[in-house]
């Protein structure tokens, strides 16, 4: 846990603040494709359209269509942008977490000296990181007690039965 509060951003804060980028690029760059494009194909029909009230009604359609092919447009382009930023979100997110994995897959082969590298990845990350590293130090520890204390018990079990061995030749 953190010792300082307020100090890190959590997981939740981050992904709040990654969600509401993807959405102003989002809505940046649907923004500016309807603004550069909007008026140039508005402009383009207004050059085509005649005096009158059909003028006024080609300058309708003129912006209606406008509209829906700037604002097509607008929305492909963000679609494409907020993908790239949410791909690149997701990699940094799941690479962490497959050090995490690569770090617990060899602490439950036996390698206790396994330790997750620092993650910059938000309050929740960097203690699940010290947490695991905990974890498995104790481990390594308690698996030395357990050798240690079956090597003294094997030990302390030879000197009995050494001494019972030797009644029983003296007995024979």
């Amino acid at each position: 846990m953190s010792d300082r509060p307020g100090t890190r951003w959590g997981l939740g804060a981050r992904l709040l603040t990654a969600i509401i980028a993807v959405i102003l690029v989002a809505a940046a760059t649907a923004f500016a494709v309807a603004s550069a494009a909007g008026p140039a194909i508005f402009h383009d029909h207004m050059l085509r359209a005649d005096a009158g009230a059909e003028e006024v009604v080609h300058a309708e359609a003129a912006f209606s269509t406008a509209w829906a092919l700037s604002l097509a447009l607008a929305l492909l382009a963000a679609l494409a942008t907020s993908v790239l930023v949410s791909v690149f979100l997701t990699r940094r997110i799941t690479g962490s977490l497959a050090q995490v994995r690569h770090a617990a897959t060899s602490v439950a082969g036996g390698d206790y000296g396994a330790r997750v590298p620092g993650i910059t990845m938000g309050a929740e990350f960097e203690d699940l990181a010290s947490a695991f590293n905990l974890m498995a130090g104790e481990l390594g520890r308690v698996e030395q007690t357990r050798g240690r204390m079956l090597g003294d018990l094997a030990h302390e079990m030879r000197t009995p039965v050494a001494t019972l061995d030797g009644y029983l030749e003296a007995m024979l």
